[in-house]
């Protein structure tokens, strides 16, 4: 086993309703299935405003409410990768919802994450900017 393993496990197990799930290092594929999800969420909660059933973005506990009751069996499904019920969202204690987000910052680790993706960006800034001053007319004559 590597020392990073040590550090960050590969898995975890966390016991949710009385059964044992696995929380694996979030995958590619769970990535974009969550940025779908999170714009699908986005949507939804922007037509519920519209429809008056939300009274806009500071309205927090209904949104709350809307994406409990909508969407977190969803959310969870991709993330433990197995199909979770809404039925089984609402058995869910708050000690148990911890447990796991607890357990998912143990296995990913999203400092590594967010500090990786901050320098792509500013590389690629930098390769923007080199290749923009390439094809920029010179000042020099």
């Amino acid at each position: 086993m590597d020392a990073i393993e040590t550090l960050i496990p590969p898995e975890k197990t966390v016991n949710l309703n009385g059964k044992n799930y696995i929380v694996a290092k979030l995958g590619f594929k769970q990535i974009v299935k969550l940025a779908r999800f999170a714009s699908q969420l986005r949507d939804d909660t922007i037509q519920k405003i519209k429809d008056n059933t939300i009274k806009g973005l500071g309205d927090f506990p209904a949104i709350l409410e809307a994406i409990i009751d909508d969407e977190f069996a969803k959310f969870l499904s991709i993330i433990l990768k197995e199909e979770i019920t809404n039925e089984e969202v609402e058995k869910l204690s708050f000690e148990e919802i911890s447990e796991l987000a607890k357990i998912l910052t143990e296995v990913n680790d999203f400092e590594k994450i967010i500090a990786n993706f901050t320098a792509a960006t500013g590389n690629t800034k930098k390769a923007v900017e080199t290749i923009k001053s390439l094809f920029s007319p010179s000042s020099e004559k």
